[in-house]
């Protein structure tokens, strides 16, 4: 297996042990479910590549595998949590957009000032941008 030759679409040549390690384990001994289907874990460490680029290319290569609709793919580990912390920040952010919205409203006991100021505050932090 390590001798197996690979071609880059430079041209280049390469062993497939030279650019990886390669080693041998026994066969699976007991079959992984979680909720009573079928699980395989793939890991990897990438070296010399970020989070989002190699997940994009990981994303990319498994998108060209044609895998049977009976198969599905979960990314986990520090994408996960990467993906999760995004999605709470987001919360997070609104929330606080709301509650600023809400003191504003208190403030002025009218709608159009408040309206006004979260709307310039966020129109001039995208023109910042």
């Amino acid at each position: 297996m390590s001798n197996t030759l690979l071609v880059s679409s430079t041209g280049h040549t390469a062993t497939l042990g030279s650019l990886a390690t390669v080693t041998t384990e026994p066969g699976q001994i007991e079959v992984r479910r979680e909720n009573l289907q079928r699980l395989v874990t793939v890991t990897a460490r990438l070296e010399g590549a970020g989070l989002g680029s190699g997940m994009a290319a990981v994303q990319k290569a498994v998108k060209y595998l044609h895998l049977p609709t009976s198969v599905r793919v979960e990314y986990g580990g520090q994408y996960q949590e990467q993906q999760k912390s995004f999605h709470d920040l987001l919360i997070v952010l609104l929330l606080a957009l709301l509650l600023l919205f809400a003191v504003l409203l208190f403030e002025f006991r009218t709608f159009s000032a408040p309206a006004a100021i979260l709307a310039s505050a966020l129109l001039s932090c995208l023109a910042v941008f």
